[in-house]
């Protein structure tokens, strides 16, 4: 299980904050934007009434398009890598493998195969293994990020 994204909500009233973390999974609230994996403007809100299934919906909205790798940000919708006025377009299944690495590290090829492409395990392809090496030469041509693997044939995004 990997640990839970930490969030910072602007303006965020603090009883909607108590009621919100003792009902969030797979995020954390944090009281400052710096120790946050991604922020929420107020203005991204549902209005108020405050309503903690509109809160939770609009942070999972959130953590779904922006995907933290250190301090750069893989934003899904837009698909590219970001970091401040940096910028990297990213393919389709770019987005995709970096999305799956995020939630489940240390994956395999086979897990990657069926997640990523569908493909069965037992597939003859380099496909991972190219995909992997033209995500790499993008990403560190401008960022410190890349997927590397591991001697036991595991893969996972690492910042550098």
């Amino acid at each position: 299980m990997t640990n839970p994204q930490k969030i910072y909500i602007e303006n965020l009233p603090d009883i909607v904050a108590s009621a919100l973390s003792e009902n969030l999974q797979n995020y954390e609230l944090t009281d400052s934007p710096k120790k946050a994996d991604f922020a929420i403007k107020a203005a991204a809100l549902p209005t108020t009434p405050y309503k903690l299934g509109d809160i939770i919906t609009c942070i999972e909205y959130v953590a779904d398009t922006a995907i933290p790798i250190g301090r750069i940000i893989c934003e899904t919708r837009k698909q590219q890598l970001s970091q401040e006025s940096k910028k990297a377009q990213l393919t389709g299944k770019e987005v995709e493998l970096i999305k799956f690495l995020h939630q489940s590290p240390n994956s395999g090829k086979e897990k990657i195969l069926q997640n990523v492409w569908g493909y069965s395990a037992d597939t003859n392809t380099r496909t991972v293994e190219t995909h992997i090496h033209r995500l790499n030469q993008k990403a560190q041509e401008a960022f410190a990020i890349k997927i590397v693997k591991s001697d036991d044939g595991k893969y996972k995004l690492i910042e550098f």
